[in-house]
């Protein structure tokens, strides 16, 4: 049987600094661990809204048709999107 539980980003944070704090990557200590930790969430969560994004323009265009208006500005927002 598998648990149901799912770590806040505060645990999965902090669990992320300590493993790397007592690792030999080198770095200088907790607050750096915390912002490569912090970089790569950025990211991730920014490929998450262009693929929901671009997820959204597909399914309009399946809808409304190619070249439909919201589809091009749901698209256009994904181009934008920066982590």
């Amino acid at each position: 049987m598998t648990s149901e539980y799912v770590p806040t980003t505060e645990q999965v944070r902090d669990a992320h600094a300590e493993m790397r704090y007592l690792s030999s990557y080198g770095l200088t200590g907790r607050d750096e661990a915390n912002e490569l930790f912090d970089r790569w969430l950025a990211q991730v969560s920014a490929e998450a809204r262009r693929d929901a994004l671009r997820e959204a323009a597909d399914e309009r265009d399946r809808y409304a048709g190619d070249a439909d208006v919201v589809s091009r500005w749901l698209r256009a927002l994904a181009d934008k999107e920066q982590p």
